[in-house]
């Protein structure tokens, strides 16, 4: 037996080495509590005895430390100490340890049987909880598939559902029925009917990310749970990825094998059931109702719910296909220097052409940045805008100017600082040509890894600009920590006219705290005559909105640089 003595007292942790002595035990010892696990990760010990002195927390420290080991390749602990506790006794027994000993006790013969015991007691304990494990896997395990069992998944319904109740999120149940496996049970019998379940098992799961949970129902139907905030459409995503790998034939052995699809019913937590019945009861009429539509397909419990997702999953896959079907197009919002309405640039804004109707940002910008699809679309806007920004200071011989707008999740990339550095080299724009534009949020969420990101932007040469300052969060002390060149006050603060005193007054104070920090100012909104009057009061640097000009198709755009350069217009390759 390997026995390990720890004790921070020199008398005594000798006089249990002598104890020891004449008995089979190999005896090492060390004098401090920090030694034991470094010790472990080299030597292997049946039992540790670890002393408790006056200060006895470093002892008990120690057993919790030792307990949080895996059972199989843990030692056996034996607690001795000279004070007489019983508190101090029942700490150590509840924390683990097997035995307890006074150092007044001490001999050969009370050591080694304690000794003894400990680890008989250990080996029991350890026995006990293997049988323990086994039988609960058991019981909350599918044998066939090594999925989660209804009752396991049933009791993870409850607690998600709890847990939602008190933080108002969000659940999906999705009920998944194979479509016509009894004909592979019938056609090539139960032995390749299970080996088949383990195969479609496997395939839904490489459609699921971690933390979703999968179970097995019995028979050929699964259930599946989603957690979190992303709504009905988070289940209409996983159930279309499920479809289209089913798609695949599944060969067993040569010439045998086949291919199912799947009916899946989808309830919602909190729209369709608040208890784990009424959302399994629900998510398999749903079910039965895509089974009776023709099967292959997903169906949720209301016909609303089943509308607009349907209306959503097919928006998302056209925006998917937008770069390459050149459905995205650019305008272009002229800005004005405010003395005298000099051209500055231009704002890039992003429309989207589907079935011959011209969308606005409005109706589709979000599902971009929730399915990440903004970040290719994003790259075309900049490519695209930059290109046609070079084309102009070429046709023309001017110096205009483009503003691109930045999505926060385009500044999650790693990759958009060398991205837009490419698109510079490129084209060969001068980088101070360009300003990129961000929203006050982008200020607030991971504002050490945005101020980096946009750092880098303005190393470039480029300039930052705020975007829809006075209506959000942002404060002036943002305003000094991050690279910000520009701030263009919000429409809703730009006084409607001159007896528009309170909005007035406000963008007096907000124009002169901009100049103040040496920022330059833009007013956006400019819809009559009357602002432009009052823009002109406050001292505006920049101006833009329809009473200036609407956003313009490149072809505009060109003829309005032509007709204020009045430089002749050149053919554009």
């Amino acid at each position: 037996m390997n026995v390990l003595v720890v004790d921070i007292v020199h008398f005594d942790r000798e006089r249990i080495c002598r104890a020891l002595k004449n008995t089979p035990a190999n005896v090492d010892k060390v004098a401090q509590f920090s030694e034991v696990v470094p010790r472990l990760k080299n030597q292997t010990y049946d039992v540790i005895i670890i002393g408790c002195s006056s200060d006895e927390c470093q002892g008990i420290s120690l057993l919790y430390e030792l307990r949080a080991w895996p059972w199989d390749t843990a030692p056996a602990i034996v607690m001795v100490s000279r004070l007489e506790d019983v508190d101090l006794i029942q700490r150590c027994l509840h924390a683990g340890a097997q035995d307890y000993l006074f150092k007044s006790e001490i001999s050969e013969k009370r050591l080694w049987f304690a000794l003894a015991n400990a680890r008989t007691r250990y080996d029991i304990e350890l026995k006990q909880l293997v049988d323990y494990k086994k039988v609960k896997h058991l019981s909350e395990t599918d044998s066939l598939t090594g999925l989660n069992n209804r009752y396991m998944f049933e009791a993870s319904l409850n607690a998600a559902l709890a847990n939602a109740s008190r933080s108002s999120g969000h659940l999906e149940v999705l009920l998944i029925d194979l479509d016509n496996f009894k004909r592979i049970n019938d056609t090539h019998g139960h032995d390749i009917g299970d080996e088949f379940l383990r195969r479609v098992t496997d395939n839904i799961r490489s459609c699921l990310r971690d933390g979703e949970l999968l179970a097995r129902l019995g028979g050929d139907e699964f259930a599946l749970l989603l957690t979190g905030n992303e709504g009905q459409h988070s289940a209409a995503r996983v159930s279309r990825r499920i479809l289209d790998k089913l798609q695949y034939p599944i060969t067993l052995q040569p010439a045998m094998g086949g291919q199912v699809s799947a009916s899946i019913g989808i309830s919602l937590y909190p729209e369709d059931g608040t208890s784990a019945e009424q959302l399994l009861k629900h998510a398999d009429m749903a079910m039965y109702r895509a089974k009776k539509q023709g099967k292959n397909k997903f169906c949720y419990y209301t016909a609303e719910a089943q509308r607009r997702t349907v209306a959503r999953v097919e928006l998302e896959n056209a925006l998917k296909s937008s770069i390459l079907d050149n459905s995205l197009e650019l305008y272009f919002q002229p800005v004005f220097k405010q003395e005298n309405k000099v051209l500055w640039g231009f704002e890039s804004l992003l429309r989207w052409r589907r079935n011959e109707v011209l969308l606005l940002p409005d109706s589709f910008i979000h599902i971009a940045e929730e399915t990440r699809l903004i970040r290719p679309i994003g790259k075309w806007i900049i490519s695209s805008a930059v290109h046609q920004l070079k084309k102009w200071q070429v046709s023309f011989g001017t110096d205009v100017k483009m503003a691109i707008n930045l999505s926060a999740v385009q500044l999650e990339d790693n990759h958009i600082v060398p991205f837009i550095s490419s698109v510079i080299s490129k084209y060969k724009i001068d980088p101070q040509c360009l300003e990129f534009e961000i929203t006050e949020t982008m200020l607030l969420d991971h504002s050490d890894h945005n101020i980096q990101k946009l750092q880098g932007i303005s190393n470039l040469g480029c300039s930052i600009a705020l975007d829809d300052f006075g209506t959000g969060f942002a404060s002036i002390s943002h305003l000094q920590r991050f690279p910000i060149d520009v701030v263009k006050i919000d429409r809703s603060l730009i006084p409607v006219d001159e007896h528009d005193e309170k909005n007035f007054f406000l963008s007096s104070g907000l124009t002169s705290m901009i100049r103040s920090l040496s920022l330059e100012s833009v007013a956006e909104g400019v819809e009559s005559e009357a602002q432009y009057e009052c823009c002109k009061k406050l001292n505006v640097d920049r101006l833009q909105g329809f009473n200036l000009s609407p956003p313009l198709t490149h072809q505009q755009a060109g003829r309005l640089i032509h007709q204020l350069t009045s430089q002749p217009i050149m053919t554009q390759r």
